[in-house]
């Protein structure tokens, strides 16, 4: 992708999406997309939007995640499942005024740049990706921002993007 003016990610034979890498990076098309690009792979996770768009409870008896002021969140209270992704980078430590939620960290993998805590919300494996100085130990509650801009929805159904 480094070298790359413009990018097609396949799956099964059919162009998933087209793009400059960036755009395909930063907004992937379909569920498929958003976890083939990027390393860890986007953290997608299935549940519920609340009624007023402002929580997504993640499935399997996971947090409610704060989701307010994302971007098409209100053009999405119409149907209430649907699939959320966030980037491991875009989940970082607290930022003053940024909602977010706290992750029981399984395991961490010390990485020298950065290191990575894994963990479970729900039936789902998370990964936040933090800064060098940051250096989680297993069964540490880290507290992890979710910058609105950087919520993805995809429609649960066909896998799309709803954002």
């Amino acid at each position: 992708m480094t070298l790359a003016q413009r990018v097609i990610v396949m799956n099964k034979g059919h162009a998933e999406q087209i793009g400059a890498p960036t755009d395909v990076y930063e907004r992937p098309a379909t569920v498929f997309v958003a976890s083939f690009i990027g390393s860890p792979a986007m953290n997608l996770l299935k549940g519920h939007l609340s009624n007023d768009g402002s929580t997504f409870a993640v499935a399997g008896y996971g947090p409610s995640l704060p989701v307010a002021g994302a971007n098409g969140v209100t053009s999405a209270r119409h149907r209430r499942e649907w699939i959320v992704g966030i980037r491991p980078e875009h989940m970082t430590p607290p930022d003053d005024g940024v909602p977010g939620a706290t992750l029981d960290v399984d395991s961490a993998e010390l990485l020298g740049a950065d290191n990575l805590a894994h963990g479970k919300w729900g039936k789902h494996d998370v990964a936040a990706r933090l800064p060098h100085e940051h250096r989680p130990t297993r069964g540490e509650r880290l507290r992890v921002s979710l910058p609105a801009r950087h919520l993805h929805f995809f429609d649960p159904a066909s896998g799309r993007r709803a954002n």
